[in-house]
């Protein structure tokens, strides 16, 4: 557990050294709220990451070396900057403390990662599994007509498309099973990642000036560590997804606060030298 508050830790100090001066972005919302500032997005703590095709502990090479997709999929509870909230989303309304609006975030991302390795920690006892990033996307929207349940887990991509983006690759994560693992019965545990990304599309209608570079802290819970989390009866329509949990195809509950920025291109070579170090770490550890 140590290991992991010490990457991300290093990984939003990395960022911040990265992006130099905070940037503040603006949101357009109309309505009664008008422009919001931004540097960030607070997603809903009860955000849902489904696992396909994982392998981790099968086989004589426990999974080490294969691949397998995390789709997740949340709603904004908050946006801040440097100072607080800017605005908060309660239900299907926006307010920024004076004004309301009937409005949404979403956001649906899709990332391809490999098992970089598998063991029990010395310590703790407790299996793990490292990764690390090979591909992802991810893409947030806006919607005047909130219909996003986390619950049966539609609604997430039918809004206006206001910001999307990549993940880096290269970059680590790991998950510990406390108890048994996904899938099991019993099952328990959590991970984290830091995962860096770049801005590739703004909808400047909506959102001034175009972020050029994101970071996302996000939390994995299974099991009794997600606490009374309920795990969506649907993902976004995708094939696939069935009522229940196997070692290979399982939920967990997501969280996520993601940052943005205007990193120079200086300190953006910095960053990528500072995650490939943080990359070549883990996988020693």
């Amino acid at each position: 557990m140590l290991k992991k508050q010490i990457a991300k830790t290093v990984a939003a100090g990395l960022f911040a050294l990265a992006a130099g001066q905070a940037s503040a972005f603006n949101l357009s919302l109309g309505g009664a709220v008008g422009n919001v500032n931004f540097e960030g997005i607070d997603w809903d703590s009860n955000g849902a990451a489904w696992v396909q095709g994982f392998q981790g502990g099968v086989g004589p090479t426990l999974g080490i070396g294969t691949q397998f997709d995390l789709y997740y999929m949340s709603k904004a509870t908050a946006l801040y900057d440097s100072v607080g909230n800017t605005l908060s989303f309660i239900g299907s309304i926006a307010t920024n403390g004076t004004a309301f609006n009937t409005v949404e975030m979403t956001i649906f991302a899709k990332l391809t990662e490999e098992i970089t390795n598998v063991g029990v920690d010395p310590v703790t006892l407790k299996p793990f599994a490292n990764f690390e990033v090979v591909s992802g996307a991810w893409d947030v929207y806006l919607d005047t007509t909130p219909n996003a349940s986390l619950a049966s887990g539609t609604g997430f991509t039918d809004g206006t498309k206001i910001l999307g983006g990549g993940f880096t690759a290269g970059v680590a994560g790991s998950f510990t099973n406390l108890n048994g693992t996904p899938g099991g019965v019993g099952a328990n545990g959590t991970g984290s990642n830091a995962l860096f990304g770049d801005v590739t599309f703004t909808d400047s209608a909506y959102v001034t000036p175009s972020p050029s570079a994101t970071l996302a802290n996000t939390t994995l819970q299974y099991g009794l560590s997600a606490g009374g989390w309920t795990r969506p009866s649907g993902f976004e329509g995708l094939a696939g997804y069935a009522a229940f949990d196997t070692p290979a195809s399982f939920v967990l509950r997501g969280d996520a606060n993601q940052d943005f920025s205007i990193p120079e291109p200086t300190s953006m070579a910095l960053l990528g030298l500072g995650f490939a170090a943080l990359g070549i770490r883990r996988r020693k550890a």
